[in-house]
């Protein structure tokens, strides 16, 4: 296969596909003899290296410190010539965003059961000091047994203050964002709540609450708007 075939003990399989931070790759894990995901971090020309490199330690250390089973274990971050990679367990199934497209509207029990884990995932992560600042559902995978996992902790940011952005620079993926973060405040686990509110709304109506033909409207309509009632949008949902 063209690319790589090693990262450090690892040997590569195959690509799995584009992450928020590079390259996503299968592999196997000789000594553990597991199959892992290796996430590959690579500062494109032009890039601020030692800003990006920075989110990559980031995304090591916050979801290393994290063990639950609604997120993504890391198992091992380590470097192969000018490439960063990180070893995370493999997921054997689909995101989120790609049961979305098949199935645009989820039965309210499967909705509940996948938005409650998420939830207490997050909330663990609250506890301990983790805000994850880009929940959405390309970033929730769903494995066989049909179990929600969070993964992608890279610009999650630690709420004591330590933060690898920059400037007021906004992060994350617009349709998902809160208010605060569409206006480039400072975040909290309520920003990941709100993210959650948003993916609740398209599960169960097929459609985002927060739409428009680019980046600048949709913030807009974040901050200033409110979305249509999902009843409106699907009249099975009760009041309740």
């Amino acid at each position: 296969m063209a690319g790589p075939t090693k990262f450090g003990r690892y040997n590569v399989k195959k690509v799995l596909g584009q992450g928020a931070m590079g390259l996503v790759y299968l592999a196997d894990d000789p000594v553990i003899s597991r199959q892992v995901a290796i996430k590959v971090i690579k500062a494109p020309p032009g890039e601020n290296t030692e800003e990006l490199l920075a989110r990559f330690d980031r995304e090591f250390r916050s979801a290393g410190t994290l063990s639950h089973p609604n997120v993504v274990t890391v198992y091992d971050v380590g470097q192969q010539d000018d490439s960063h990679f990180i070893a995370l367990e493999y997921v054997r199934g689909q995101s989120l965003e790609e049961t979305l497209g098949s199935i645009r509207v989820l039965p309210l029990e499967r909705v509940s059961d996948c938005i409650t884990q998420i939830c207490s995932a997050l909330d663990y992560a609250h506890e301990r000091g983790i805000v994850h600042r880009d929940v959405n559902p390309a970033n929730i995978l769903i494995n066989a047994a049909g179990q929600p996992k969070i993964t992608d902790f890279g610009i999650a940011k630690f709420v004591d203050g330590t933060s690898v952005t920059q400037n007021r620079n906004i992060i994350g993926t617009p349709t998902y964002m809160s208010p605060e973060q569409a206006q480039g405040s400072p975040v909290t686990g309520a920003s990941d709540q709100f993210a959650v509110g948003v993916i609740l709304y398209r599960m169960l109506t097929g459609e985002r609450p927060f739409t428009g033909e680019n980046q600048t409207t949709v913030m807009y309509r974040i901050v200033h708007e409110q979305p249509i009632p999902m009843n409106k949008l699907n009249p099975r949902i009760s009041p309740a």
